[in-house]
């Protein structure tokens, strides 16, 4: 696993197949949890649905190159 001590975790990302296999009930309520944030960041001017990259830190790719920690 990557050095990733001193590093600020901005974001919580959850993987779509894990959601997928929640009950429907909690799926509903991420949902909805989800639209609340997209509307907040309108509200405020900025983009709804922003896209990220993300890397996977348990990958052996993220030590290679100095590029974290």
């Amino acid at each position: 696993m990557a050095n990733l001590e001193g590093m600020n975790m901005k974001f919580t990302i959850i993987k779509n197949e894990d959601i997928e296999k929640l009950p429907e009930p909690q799926r509903a309520n991420l949902r909805e949890v989800h639209e609340i944030i997209l509307k907040n960041r309108l509200v405020v001017g900025k983009r709804g649905e922003p896209k990220y990259l993300v890397n996977n830190t348990d990958e052996p790719y993220v030590d290679q190159n100095g590029h974290w920690g």
